[in-house]
Formats: C-alpha cells, structure tokens, sequence
C-alpha cells in the first residue's frame, strides 16, 4: 500500500494532491515548495559587545564583560506545501538579551584562580498567525511572551604540585528562573531551578 495513494492520507486522498511515494515531496524534490503562499523570511539582528580590564595588583586582574543582542524575525510559509490552500501560517518573532560578568583573575607561581558572578536576562515574544485555508476559515492569532534570568556565581583554582602537575578545583552554582505566557489561546507557566 503506497501511503501517498491512501485515504488516510488527507491531502491525497481529499484533495488529489498525491506525493510520488511515501516520503517522497508533492513535487519530486526535496527543495521544491508547491505550496500556495509564497514563503517570506527576514531576520534583523542588534548586537554589541564590550570587555574592561584594570590591574588591579600585579597579580590580580579585574575583568567586567557586558553582551547585548536584539532580533528581530518575520516568517510566513505554506505548511502543506501543496498547492490546495489548507494550512498556511505568517508570524512575527522579538527576542532580546542582555549578559553581564565580574570576574576577578589571580596569578601566581603556585596558585592561579578566578571568582566571578554572571547575570543575564532575556525576553521574547511572537504573534503566529492561522491563514485562512480549508484547514482554518477565518484569520486566527495566536501568541505567546517568556522570560528567563539567570544568575550565577563560579570560581577555580589551579595548584601548580610538581613541575608536570596540577590540581584544578572549581564550583559554579546558578539560579534560573523561565515563564512563559501564552497571550491567546491562554496559559501559562513558570520554573525556577
């Protein structure tokens, strides 16, 4: 039984919208779309990056790293890929981050070390738009907005034993806490770990 050819498969089997095989595309070729809605894609991109160091000894180094990045996406495509009208989808996507670390860096002939704490922060949201199609009738959106911040604190140490030896310590504990909230349909959610 060729699936393509069978009634379970809806396209197929309501439609006449029937692939040459199973797993095969409607139109023969993998990278050839038949779908009905031309597909869009465009992604705008922000970012910056800064590092500060200072002396603070001759042994001991202050380094503070800043990190920044905002994007911005559109995407619309035909999920069917046939050319029947059935499920088509537009959406648009925000996301924004911000990262911050402190970190003192020791060095010696024995011990080298460094401490440090590390913050970030990020936000999201999308508004994902239903077509209207055989699948959808009318126009429906559906959305959705998240958050997550972490903070976290490290540090390592490295004991020079022998001339051909070392011994490495290190810890890092972090603090994560993710919502989401889905602005439509409804629900929502939040973890801390």
């Amino acid at each position: 039984l060729n699936i393509s050819d069978s009634p379970l498969d809806l396209l197929c089997g309501a439609f006449g919208e029937c692939a040459p095989g199973p797993g095969e595309a409607l139109s023969g070729d993998i990278y050839t779309n038949l779908g009905g809605r031309k597909s869009e894609l465009t992604y705008e991109e922000d970012f910056a990056v800064a590092e500060a160091n200072w002396d603070l000894t001759d042994d001991i180094l202050l380094t503070y790293l800043y990190g920044y990045l905002k994007g911005d996406d559109f995407i619309a495509f035909d999920s069917d890929g046939s050319p029947t009208n059935f499920f088509a989808v537009r959406r648009n996507g925000e996301y924004e981050q911000n990262s911050h670390e402190l970190r003192f860096t020791g060095t010696g002939d024995i011990f080298n070390w460094q401490v440090g704490a590390y913050f970030w922060d990020a936000e999201s949201s999308d508004l994902q738009i239903y077509e209207p199609s055989l699948a959808i009738p009318v126009e429906f959106p559906d959305g959705y907005s998240g958050t997550s911040e972490s903070t976290s604190v490290f540090g390592e140490t490295d004991m020079r034993f022998a001339e051909r030896w070392v011994a490495t310590v290190g810890f890092r504990w972090i603090e994560e806490e993710k919502t989401i909230q889905k602005t439509v349909v409804g629900g929502a959610g939040a973890r801390t770990d």
